[in-house]
């Protein structure tokens, strides 16, 4: 699995499918087959949209989604299988996750985090759900990703591009961090 940013959007692509994590909806992303929305509305026509919570499937890969409303906005938090590895996405919040939530996230082997998450939220998160991965999305703000680093022990990673991440090394168990910038 090849994890990379386009135009501040997550982009997974592996060897049958590839899903997009729409941070941003201008952008022009395409030739996705799933498009997960965490913090907006869906505007794409093309591959299958989703913006709402609930559970999905479309071209191999099992999607389910939970929201989240903090102050007044509604957040999406996801778990998604591509080629037999799960992964768990944690929408932008500065609450506590319920239990539920924790329930979710806690499947998954790859764990993904944006930057302007709570630094302690963060950790909790972490310690937690215990993934074998974790991927922190380093662009949104850079501020508060010095603190979730600083938090989480790790404040000497070094960004990459680009992150290829094999079935084999998750087997593995221990915990390995990445920093993925554009």
């Amino acid at each position: 699995m090849e994890i990379t940013l386009n135009e501040n959007n997550i982009i997974f692509k592996g060897s049958e499918a590839k899903l997009c994590i729409v941070l941003d909806k201008s952008s022009k992303l395409d030739n996705c087959e799933v498009y997960l929305y965490p913090k907006s509305n869906s505007k794409r026509k093309e591959g299958l949209n989703i913006d709402w919570p609930g559970e999905f499937e479309a071209s191999q890969i099992l999607i389910k989604a939970l929201g989240q409303k903090v102050d007044g906005k509604e957040f999406r938090h996801f778990l998604f299988e591509i080629e037999g590895t799960n992964y768990s996405y944690v929408a932008n919040s500065s609450e506590k996750l319920s239990s539920k939530t924790f329930d979710l996230l806690s499947q998954g082997d790859v764990l993904i985090l944006n930057s302007d998450i709570n630094a302690k939220t963060a950790l909790d998160i972490v310690e937690t759900i215990e993934p074998n991965e974790i991927v922190i999305i380093g662009k949104e703000n850079p501020e508060n990703l010095a603190l979730i680093l600083k938090e989480i022990s790790q404040e000497n990673l070094e960004s990459v591009e680009k992150i290829v991440l094999k079935k084999t090394e998750l087997e593995n168990p221990t915990l390995n961090y990445h920093l993925l910038s554009s």
